[in-house]
């Protein structure tokens, strides 16, 4: 079986705001590799090599579910933003992310900030292996402009879609190069740990993440913690960024984007289930983070035109 029969047993498309779109859409090229262009000893598995991939730009909302098969997943978002949900947990792609994914667990994809446009590979070899201990599997990057992982990124959706020896190896070396590149940034990376991190810091961290429809008090953190609001807040936004309150609105949001794109709710029951009580203040929330009403942000991925892939020539 081929990947593309492979791909397609996978994927399950799940209706989206009355819109419902063929899994096609994320695999524009399909690679394909004459065995009688590869004579013994030389064996593909060994290198890394392209099953599927290609450039994405979708104006539409869309969301699909997969059961496992063998490949890895590389997507690198360039405009908006998706997610990707696998086993209760879920990781946000936004501008510049690059995104690395085994898709040995069952998982969704669906877009989240429209226009979504990434490039997207699904991909297979054996020397990830040797990356292991600097890379896993999910991981999420943020790639600077310029970086050469950019430049690697271009290179692969350059190879033919009829691959010779050639395009075999400059695939891994373009693979290798992104991960020696992402292994040497793990490497330099100074950011914190989860061990590192105060337990009362990932308690309220876990807290806004899993209960942000929940009313939120740092004063309330501050008497169950014996730790001052004003440490908690200097504490919070030193580590994660953002102060607590800026985090959970920005939690909030984010998820009233997806129901926005994902469900028939209204505007009333989605700034509920968000946790915002008072409509006129999510919708003022939501047009100061977006530029437009939640109405509206709906009403332009339902009126949008999709441009589904533009192949590499």
């Amino acid at each position: 079986m081929g990947f593309k029969e492979t791909f397609r047993k996978a994927a399950k498309s799940n209706r989206m705001v009355n819109l419902e779109l063929d899994s096609e859409i994320l695999i524009p090229n399909i690679y394909t590799y004459n065995a009688q262009a590869f004579p013994p000893p030389l064996n593909i598995s060994d290198y890394f090599h392209l099953l599927a991939g290609g450039t994405i730009h979708t104006n539409l909302p869309f969301s699909f579910s997969f059961s496992t098969f063998d490949a890895y997943l590389l997507l690198y978002t360039e405009q908006g933003g998706g997610r990707l949900t696998y086993q209760g947990n879920s990781i946000a792609m936004t501008e510049s992310s690059l995104l690395m994914f085994h898709c040995n667990k069952q998982f969704s994809l669906n877009s989240l900030v429209l226009p979504w446009n990434f490039k997207l590979f699904f991909f297979q070899g054996r020397d990830l292996e040797l990356f292991a201990p600097f890379l896993k599997t999910p991981s999420l990057f943020t790639v600077p402009d310029p970086s050469p992982i950019l430049q690697d990124i271009f290179h692969l959706l350059s190879v033919p879609v009829n691959t010779d020896i050639a395009g075999l190896l400059k695939t891994h070396q373009s693979f290798t190069n992104i991960f020696y590149t992402l292994s040497l940034s793990s490497l330099d990376s100074s950011a914190q740990t989860r061990s590192d991190i105060p337990y009362y810091l990932t308690e309220m961290k876990d807290y806004l993440d899993y209960h942000y429809e929940e009313a939120f008090s740092l004063e309330d953190y501050e008497e169950r913690l014996k730790v001052s609001k004003y440490r908690l807040c200097r504490e919070f936004s030193n580590t994660f960024g953002d102060a607590p309150l800026r985090y959970l609105n920005k939690k909030r949001l984010e998820t009233a984007k997806e129901m926005l794109l994902t469900t028939n709710l209204n505007i009333h029951e989605v700034s509920s289930k968000v946790g915002y009580e008072n409509v006129n203040h999510f919708i003022n929330l939501f047009k100061k983070s977006t530029g437009s009403t939640p109405r509206v942000f709906r009403q332009k991925a339902l009126q949008g035109r999709p441009v589904l892939h533009s192949p590499v020539q």
